[in-house]
């Protein structure tokens, strides 16, 4: 029998698995970035449909076996990303491509799992500047990455800063695209 792990989790993707089975690209706080299969995912009958979808935050309980990761629960969320408008779901898409193009699988990072978090409540709770929430996003993201050679500034102490997004977004800018270029992805 293998041991059921606990853990915070934040679904950054989903896709078809066979034929019921749904698999789910999460980031987590302990493992990092993983893969993981719900058995019978999109089934209409499963407990697990309306408890995991994209850019969510969910305690999950998840297994590690001989062929991978496994959710065997998750929890309702506090929120559901469905209120969300098209625009930011588009804006958080484009961040946390980034984060799947560009994570380490399976190697933890709490403070981007932190970071990861904040983002997705600064895209909630702000119905403006998105531009400026999606540079200050991925500024901060490709920092923790390493992919920048810069202290993550955008999100202080948890909380949004936008006016020193707004003074240095041309810089902020040129560091994300030579980050991105020179990672060849």
């Amino acid at each position: 029998m293998y041991p059921k792990l606990q853990t915070d989790a934040i679904v950054i993707a989903s896709y078809a698995h066979k034929e019921n089975d749904r698999v789910f690209v999460l980031y987590t706080k302990e493992f990092g970035l993983l893969h993981a299969r719900a058995l019978s995912g999109r089934k209409l009958s499963s407990k697990l449909k309306h408890s995991i979808s994209g850019y969510l935050i969910s305690q999950m309980t998840l297994i590690r076996g001989k062929s991978g990761w496994r959710i065997v629960e998750a929890h309702e969320p506090d929120f559901h990303v469905s209120s969300f408008q098209i625009c930011k779901l588009h804006s958080l898409y484009r961040v946390f491509k980034r984060v799947l193009d560009m994570a380490t699988p399976l190697e933890s990072n709490t403070e981007l799992f932190d970071l990861l978090k904040n983002v997705i409540l600064a895209y909630r709770n702000n119905h403006e500047a998105l531009t400026l929430l999606e540079t200050g996003a991925l500024h901060d993201v490709l920092a923790r990455l390493g992919y920048i050679n810069a202290a993550p500034f955008c999100f202080e102490n948890g909380k949004l800063n936008l006016l020193a997004i707004e003074k240095k977004q041309k810089d902020i800018s040129a560091k994300i695209q030579n980050a991105i270029e020179s990672s060849h992805l």
